[in-house]
């Protein structure tokens, strides 16, 4: 995921570097003719006509496309630019070139800063492991007790046991309701999930719940997994 962000923000800078630099208006490339967004720049895949063709579902910007790439000849001009849904396409027909290249270069900014914001998030939970969620059991029940939790893997279906210095450790920490704590009770509950199950799953508290053991939604494309691990 981290790979295919990166590869993803460096072509969207050079596209936004290619914009701005004028080379649309001074192109050196096919210059007898309209230059066409993202095909007749370095981004395209496609660019150099005597090269094989490739499918545009190998492109960099495919995750941007609003449908699969075999249902439209270029389905990035069918790319959404803003909240209006204008598209290359679309503004082609209906607007201006400087109209297109605000509408362009506005996306363009506005996608590698949500892309810069989700890489700085990654980078920020590696370098710290350990997740603290507070939890609300309003109910006044317990899951099981604080040292079971920790003395193996968190999923059931796994269960190795504790190895210090391996895997992602959790903190939920518990929230009771005023005179509703039972005694002789923790404020936090430790998890563990050993170093290969953390690179498929991880933990979340959900209200009324528990903590559910779930997919990783940045290393999984499969259906969400949840899995109940300590009742609420």
């Amino acid at each position: 995921m981290a790979n295919d962000r990166s590869a993803v923000l460096k072509a969207l800078r050079a596209e936004l570097a290619f914009i701005e630099s004028g080379a649309y208006h001074h192109p050196s490339h096919a210059p007898w003719r309209p230059q066409f967004i993202f095909q007749d720049s370095p981004t395209c895949l496609n660019r150099d006509p005597t090269k094989p063709r490739k499918p545009c579902s190998e492109c960099v910007l495919a995750k941007f496309f609003p449908f699969a790439p075999s249902m439209e000849h270029v389905p990035c001009s069918q790319i959404p630019l803003n909240q209006s849904g204008e598209t290359i396409d679309s503004l082609y027909r209906t607007g201006t070139w400087e109209e297109l290249e605000s509408a362009l270069v506005g996306w363009l900014e506005k996608t590698i800063r949500r892309l810069d914001e989700e890489e700085a998030e990654e980078q920020r939970t590696c370098e710290h492991p350990v997740i603290h969620v507070t939890a609300r059991f309003a109910s006044g029940r317990r899951s099981e007790p604080e040292h079971s939790a920790l003395s193996a893997c968190a999923n059931p279906e796994c269960r190795l046991s504790l190895a210090y210095g391996t895997g992602i450790f959790f903190r939920f920490r518990q929230s009771y309701d005023v005179g509703n704590k039972p005694p002789n009770t923790h404020a936090v509950q430790h998890f563990w999930l050993c170093g290969a199950c953390s690179q498929k799953f991880t933990l979340e508290f959900r209200e009324g719940t528990g903590v559910l053991l779930k997919n990783r939604p940045d290393v999984s494309s499969q259906p969400e997994v949840l899995k109940c691990i300590a009742a609420a």
